[in-house]
């Protein structure tokens, strides 16, 4: 039964035992590849996430959570909302677009410009990940003109690019703190 498989590419059993475990490999390598985003709990099964408050935008699709303390501090329609508690600041900002890079270079171009025909943020880092299963693109910036750090992810979502900023009122520079806990506020989004 095997001989058609020796026959037909002309190799040798220890040839073909190669090339099922080769294959078999592959197989593994992929499955494990595909699943990479499902590694993590989601937020439901996150222990650090059952207390905080579920928010939510129904029209467009998107829901997070975010720690008790915080509160609704400014709203526009569905486009933008804004939640503080203390020095933490988080925004949510929705701007329609075709792609993430064209909702990125939209707000560069509208930042290059915002105060006085200074640069209104720096970006210090940059890179690309996943929200929800979702491609995003993540930047640490400095906002110039009030002086302090954020981090901010767009996701491109159904002809629109949402951003989940967290920005930090007292931190001149971002650091682990402030890493873990947008990464946090990250972790409880979903678009169902």
């Amino acid at each position: 039964m095997t001989s058609w498989f020796y026959r037909l590419f002309r190799c040798s059993p220890k040839q073909a035992a190669l090339a099922a475990l080769i294959g078999f490999c592959i197989a593994v390598a992929l499955t494990l590849f595909a699943m990479r985003d499902r590694v993590a709990p989601p937020a439901a099964e996150n222990p650090a996430l059952a207390q905080w408050q579920p928010v939510s935008n129904t029209r467009l699709g998107y829901a997070f959570r975010l720690p008790p303390e915080f509160s609704l501090t400014a709203k526009q329609e569905d486009t933008y909302t804004r939640y503080e508690a203390g020095d933490r600041i988080v925004e949510v900002f929705i701007r329609p677009a075709t792609s993430i890079e064209k909702g990125l270079l939209l707000l560069d171009q509208e930042r290059a410009t915002a105060y006085e025909g200074l640069p209104s943020v720096r970006i210090d880092q940059e890179e690309e990940t996943t929200v929800a299963g979702q491609d995003a693109v993540t930047r640490e910036i400095l906002l110039n003109a009030a002086g302090f750090s954020a981090i901010e992810t767009f996701v491109f979502l159904k002809g629109t690019v949402v951003s989940f900023s967290t920005l930090f009122a007292t931190a001149e520079a971002i650091g682990e703190e402030e890493r873990a806990f947008h990464a946090l506020v990250l972790s409880g989004v979903t678009f169902p």
